[in-house]
């Protein structure tokens, strides 16, 4: 949370914020440095009083403001912005009543699901036979009153995967119901 407050305050004063910035002949080495250290130093002490006033202290968790919510399932949240330079690119939104907090899931009622992010994973080896390993963080569907609106997240959140069914025999091995259209 210090660094998110401190980054997004710095890059509204300093337009180019990187001493050295991206080259694409030098992707490994850039961007490097700060443009503006006096600057960016400014904007650290400001980002360590204004989190310690909003959250009681400069090193709150991540975790403990940004949260995945889905009915009784309350979870901390990763992940950030691709600005910050996350692999994990989330967005985790505001919601009422809970100002300090932001989630990704369900908010309210009658609301859509808030935030968004990298929510499908998959690993596919190309063995004989080909195995797939996956998750859905999100889940299968957005009816609330389905088990499979919210059965995956725990998976995400503690970074494993479920196989991914592959087969036919495999399907009909997990399966709870059949559709045919015109049946």
């Amino acid at each position: 949370m210090l660094f998110q407050r401190f980054w997004d305050e710095y890059r509204r004063e300093v337009r180019q914020p990187y001493a050295d910035k991206w080259d694409a002949n030098h992707p490994t080495d850039t961007p490097r440095g700060l443009a503006a250290p006096d600057i960016a130093l400014e904007h650290l002490a400001e980002a360590v009083k204004w989190t310690t006033a909003t959250y009681g202290a400069a090193d709150v968790v991540w975790g403990a403001v940004n949260r995945y919510r889905f009915g009784d399932l309350d979870l901390p949240g990763e992940g950030a912005s691709g600005q910050l330079g996350a692999y994990r690119v989330q967005q985790f939104d505001q919601v009422a009543g809970s100002p300090h907090v932001s989630i990704s899931g369900w908010a309210e009622k009658d609301r859509q699901l808030a935030g968004f992010g990298d929510g499908w994973i998959l690993l596919v080896h190309f063995t004989q036979p080909v195995q797939a390993f996956s998750v859905l963080a999100y889940g299968q569907t957005t009816d609330r009153t389905s088990p499979h609106s919210r059965d995956q997240i725990k998976i995400f959140v503690n970074h494993s995967l479920r196989p991914a069914l592959y087969t036919a025999a495999e399907i009909r091995a997990h399966l709870e119901r059949e559709y045919r259209p015109r049946q």
